[in-house]
């Protein structure tokens, strides 16, 4: 799964919340749809999620079990993160969680190795990326490198620049790994030919989804997406599926479909071959 869950420093942006202009959601209401965002999270129980917007407030730098601060407990998960502090003074970034019992961090690999957080810089456009060396709980020999990235709106050039850092770092350690990237690629249509063809340089390919938007005003076009290395098996007749936006007007604030977010959730079945 990989899923921009809309941290609550940048609501201020989105109005739907009813608030004064540039203000941030309420306590009430972040608690209220971050609990809708961990149910999501425990309702379609992932092997992995690549989780993009995360910040303190849903997902604490020491959380390691048990409630999260909304009061829903995140089972069976393990989580990574990569977080820096946005201008308002909030830590925020992406993570990823590892389902206890499938996936489990390599630790085969050093430490310095096995965990590599891409800080946020001008370079990569203030964005941060995570890249994580895992292998399966019961079959050490299955490996693979799992990768969040959360990538800037606009300019090109810092967008290219945190994927291919974050290919470059998965292959770093092990070359031979299969890699698996997920994110909010913040991009659409025609403009995601340069990111593609970059990706697919580095021996990844998109998994295929159905064609449904994943973002609230991307003008129906998706910008979350899922890729693999080529050695993997995603095919089209994979189980693969994009979760709910939230219906206009109260937006993430509002009642069912939606899971709490401005994006929906987009999920992969991924074999090897």
């Amino acid at each position: 799964m990989t899923w921009n869950i809309l941290a609550s420093t940048h609501t201020k942006w989105n109005s739907a919340h009813g608030g004064e202009r540039m203000t941030e959601e309420a306590e009430c209401q972040r608690k209220k749809r971050h609990s809708i965002v961990a149910n999501a999270i425990n309702r379609e129980l992932p092997d992995v999620a690549m989780l993009q917007e995360v910040d303190v407030r849903f997902l604490p730098s020491d959380w390691d079990n048990g409630p999260l601060p909304c009061g829903v407990d995140l089972s069976g998960y393990k989580a990574y993160r990569s977080y820096a502090p946005t201008r308002s003074g909030v830590m925020e970034g992406v993570a990823i969680l590892l389902r206890s019992g499938v996936w489990e961090l390599d630790t085969s690999i050093p430490p310095e190795a096995n965990c590599r957080r891409l800080e946020k810089c001008q370079r990569r456009g203030r964005k941060a990326g995570i890249v994580l060396h895992a292998r399966r709980c019961h079959d050490h020999s299955q490996r693979c490198c799992f990768s969040s990235v959360h990538l800037k709106w606009g300019e090109l050039g810092p967008k290219l620049a945190v994927i291919a850092d974050a290919l470059d770092e998965g292959r770093l350690a092990v070359p031979e790994s299969p890699i698996v990237l997920g994110g909010d690629f913040n991009t659409r249509g025609l403009y995601m030919e340069p990111i593609d063809e970059l990706i697919e340089s580095k021996g990844l390919s998109r998994c295929p989804t159905p064609k449904l938007p994943t973002c609230m005003g991307s003008e129906e076009e998706q910008i979350d997406f899922i890729y693999c290395s080529k050695n993997l098996g995603c095919s089209p007749g994979s189980l693969c599926s994009i979760g709910n936006l939230p219906r206009p007007g109260k937006g993430p604030w509002g009642d069912a479909p939606g899971d709490g977010s401005d994006h929906a959730w987009v999920q992969v079945t991924i074999t090897s071959v």
